[in-house]
């Protein structure tokens, strides 16, 4: 579900505001979600998170098995804005999700002890 089928027609200075302050740790997950109420009232909490993940969209298994096999010839790190949204989105929907990052924190390891 998208946030145009909620009834919001686009982000508002007010949405980019909370959106800044959750990204950046300041407002917790509840707060951020709850910001889109004030805008449209009659959706859910769990229909404004199922909108927030659509901005996702997809990730191919081509593009993790092509990071892999480079990843094996260099160190590579892959990095995302995602949030603790779409992080629990991902971890329930995906099969490789709990690999990449298991992968990425593993090479984090690695580097801290070298450094």
């Amino acid at each position: 579900m998208c946030f145009k089928k909620l009834g919001l027609k686009s982000l508002n200075d007010a949405l980019l505001s909370k959106n800044d302050l959750f990204e950046k740790g300041e407002i917790s997950e509840r707060e951020f979600i709850e910001s889109f109420n004030a805008f449209i009232p009659n959706a859910s909490l769990d229909e404004i998170k199922s909108a927030w993940n659509t901005i996702l969209g997809e990730f191919p298994l081509y593009r993790l098995e092509f990071f892999t096999n480079v990843s094996r010839k260099i160190s590579s790190f892959l990095l995302s804005n995602t949030d603790a949204i779409h992080i629990d989105f991902l971890k329930i929907n995906t099969t490789f999700f709990s690999k990449i990052f298991i992968n990425v924190l593993k090479e984090f390891i690695f580097h801290l002890k070298w450094e």
